[in-house]
């Protein structure tokens, strides 16, 4: 091959790779441009099964806490069947024989 051919060869490699790496790029930003519409369709909500998270700004005061529906009452407090006994005075001590 002489060099003119060899640079025409190099040339038309060098496009085709130019390309192959426009239209990977166009679709990667069409997989994202999908992704992102999607979100907003959701409305946005990427703040888990809560909702977005909302941080004060500073020196504000945080909003109130809302009241769940599904929340659980907290259980009364029981006896520990496990816990230690206090010890008895030692007039209440049977005699040991």
């Amino acid at each position: 091959m002489s060099d003119a051919e060899q640079e025409k060869a190099d040339q038309k490699a060098l496009i085709i790779w130019s390309v192959i790496g426009l239209v990977g790029l166009a679709v990667i930003g069409l997989i994202v441009l999908l992704i992102v519409k999607k979100a907003k369709r959701k409305g946005g909500n990427s703040g888990g099964p809560g909702g977005p998270v909302v941080y004060p700004q500073y020196g504000q005061q945080p909003f109130p806490p809302q009241q769940n529906p599904y929340q659980q009452q907290p259980l009364p407090p029981q006896q520990n069947p496990y816990q230690q006994q206090p010890t008895p005075p030692h007039s209440q001590w049977s005699p040991q024989q």
